[in-house]
């Protein structure tokens, strides 16, 4: 396996644990804990779980193979995808399959 093969990997099980911590905050509560480590919530587990996705993708970027993005760049796709994410949730509010807060 080749060294940007790794990184790949290992972003890949960076999203899966990212995704697992989101599903357990859903089903047990942003506040609750695994009593194994109660100094640390669910919602610290999901930032955790995200920066360390955050810091391989990094590495991705540093390796030269995937490129990267200039700063406005960046701020441009992270306000793109909050407009889309705003105008679903409005349409799922409408069709009554998304409701309270």
């Amino acid at each position: 396996m080749r060294e940007i093969e790794n990184l790949c990997v290992v972003a890949m099980e960076e999203c899966a644990e990212l995704q697992q911590a989101l599903s357990k905050s859903l089903r047990f509560g942003f506040h609750n804990y695994n009593p194994e480590t109660p100094e640390k919530d669910n919602a610290i587990d999901i930032l955790n779980e995200y920066y360390q996705l955050v810091g391989v993708m990094e590495m991705l970027i540093d390796s030269g193979e995937i490129g990267h993005f200039k700063a406005e760049d960046i701020e441009y796709v992270k306000k793109s995808k909050r407009c889309k994410v705003s105008d679903y949730k409005e349409l799922s509010r409408r069709i009554g399959t998304l409701t309270g807060v």
